[in-house]
C-alpha cells in the first residue's frame, strides 16, 4: 500500500517537473516574441526620426516632410490593451530643434489612439496670393479658376505659429474701364478748326501768265478757286479765313518784296493758330524749252515735315486723292518742296498747284468755271479729310479739335 501510495507520487512529480519545463520554454519564447517585437519597434521609430528626409521646396524656406507612422505601431494596440510608451523624438536629430519663422506648425497627435506622436506635415501647402495679384478678364469678372499658387508668397502662418481656421477671402476686384474720352485739360485744349486759304500772289504780283489769252493771269484764277472754296467750307460749318479777298497784296506797302510777302502769309496762319494751311496756285512750265508746253496736271506740294503721329506727305495723300477724284486734270501725285508758305507754317501745310496754264488742255480747264468749282470741292473735301484724321470732329454745328497749349 505504501509503495502504491509513493509509485503515484513519484509519477506526479514526474509529470510536474515534465510540465515545468514544457510551461517555462513556452514562457521563455513568448517572452521572447514580446521582446523582438519591442526592439523592432523601437529601431523603426529610432530609424524614424534619425533620418532627415529631402526639404520640399516652397519657394521661400525648406519645409521638411516625415515619413508616415509605421503600421507596426497600430499592430501593438492590438496585442496589449495597455499603451506602450514610444520613446519621444530627439531633439538633436532633427535639422533645427528651434522654431523657425513662416513655417508650417506640426499637427498634434491624436489621442484616441495608441501609436506614437509622429510629427506629420500637410502634403501641400495652399499660399493665398495678395489681392494686387489678381487678374481679371476684359470684360472685369473675376476669373473662374482659382488662381495659380505663387511660390514667393510664403507661408500663410500667422506670427504665432498657428493656422488660421479659414482660408483668408478675396476680396473682389473693380472691373476695369476703358480709359475715358480726352476732356481739356492744362496740355490739351478744346478749340474750334480754322483752315487758313491762300490764294497765291495778288495786286501788282500777277504770278503766270497766260500766253494763249491776254489778261488772263494766274492770281485771278486763284482767287477765285478760294472764293468757291471759302463757301464750301463755310456750309460744312468749318471755320475759314483768306490771306486775302481781293486782287490786292497780302502786305501793303510802298515796295514790293516778295520775301516778306511769303513770311505774312505763313504769319497770318501762324497768328491766328490755324489748323491747317492750304495755298492755292496755277503751275507753268518754260515754254522756250522744247516740250515745255506738253507738261500738264495737277500736283501737291509739301515740306516733309512730321505733325505729331502723322506726315505732311500723308496729308498730301489724302489731298490728292479727293481733287484727283473730282476733276479732268491728270494726277501727278505728291512732291517734297522746301517752298516758304510750307516751311514757314506751324500747322500742316500744303501748297496745290490745280493745273499748268502752259498746256493748251490745261489753259481750257482753268478757264471753265466747272473746272474751277470742282477743284473747289475737291480741295474742299481733302481738308474734311485730313480734319478727320487729325482727329477734328463736329460739335455744336461746327468743327473742334485737341490741340496743345
Amino acid at each position: 500500500m505504501v509503495m502504491a501510495v509513493r509509485a503515484r507520487i513519484r509519477n506526479v512529480h514526474y509529470q510536474l517537473r515534465n510540465n515545468t519545463n514544457t510551461i517555462a520554454a513556452l514562457m521563455v519564447l513568448f517572452l521572447a516574441l514580446i521582446a523582438a517585437i519591442l526592439y523592432l519597434n523601437e529601431k523603426e521609430l529610432q530609424e524614424n526620426h534619425s533620418i532627415i528626409p529631402a526639404p520640399i521646396s516652397t519657394g521661400t524656406m525648406p519645409v521638411y516632410q516625415s515619413p508616415s507612422p509605421s503600421p507596426l505601431i497600430h499592430h501593438l494596440s492590438d496585442i496589449s490593451p495597455t499603451p506602450t510608451a514610444v520613446p519621444a523624438p530627439l531633439p538633436s536629430l532633427l535639422p533645427n530643434p528651434s522654431p523657425l519663422p513662416n513655417t508650417i506648425p506640426i499637427a498634434k497627435p491624436d489621442t484616441g489612439n495608441n501609436a506614437s506622436a509622429v510629427e506629420a506635415l500637410p502634403d501641400a501647402v495652399s499660399t493665398v496670393i495678395p489681392d494686387s495679384e489678381y487678374d481679371t478678364r476684359t470684360d472685369g469678372a473675376m476669373p473662374d479658376a482659382v488662381p495659380t499658387v505663387n511660390p514667393d508668397a510664403g507661408s500663410n502662418a500667422s506670427a504665432d505659429g498657428t493656422l488660421p481656421d479659414t482660408a483668408p477671402t478675396a476680396k473682389p476686384v473693380a472691373p476695369t474701364l476703358p480709359p475715358p474720352l480726352p476732356t481739356p485739360s492744362q496740355e490739351t485744349v478744346l478749340k474750334k478748326v480754322l483752315v487758313v486759304i491762300d490764294p497765291g500772289h495778288g495786286g501788282i504780283d500777277p504770278g503766270t501768265c497766260s500766253i494763249y489769252r491776254e489778261n488772263f493771269y494766274e492770281k485771278n484764277i486763284n482767287l477765285d478757286i478760294a472764293i468757291k472754296l471759302k463757301t464750301l467750307l463755310e456750309q460744312s460749318r468749318i471755320p475759314v479765313l483768306l490771306t486775302r479777298e481781293s486782287d490786292v497784296e497780302v502786305i501793303q506797302s510802298g515796295k514790293y518784296d516778295a520775301n516778306e510777302i511769303i513770311r505774312e502769309r505763313s504769319e497770318i496762319a501762324n497768328r491766328n493758330h490755324a489748323t491747317l494751311f492750304i495755298s492755292i496756285h496755277v503751275n507753268a512750265y518754260d515754254t522756250k524749252i522744247p516740250g515745255g508746253e506738253r507738261h500738264h496736271g495737277t500736283e501737291i506740294y509739301h515740306a516733309g515735315k512730321t505733325h505729331g503721329a502723322f506726315t505732311s506727305r500723308q496729308f498730301a495723300e489724302i489731298m490728292g486723292k479727293a481733287v484727283d477724284k473730282k476733276t479732268e486734270t491728270r494726277y501727278n501725285g505728291v512732291i517734297e518742296r522746301k517752298f516758304g508758305v510750307l516751311r514757314l507754317s506751324e500747322m500742316p501745310a500744303l501748297l496745290i498747284e490745280t493745273a499748268y496754264l502752259t498746256n493748251k488742255e490745261d489753259h481750257k480747264l482753268l478757264e471753265s468755271n466747272d473746272f474751277r468749282s470742282n477743284m473747289a470741292g475737291g480741295i474742299h473735301d481733302g481738308i474734311v479729310e485730313i480734319l478727320k484724321t487729325m482727329g477734328a470732329y463736329k460739335k455744336d454745328e461746327t468743327w473742334c479739335i485737341l490741340v496743345k497749349e
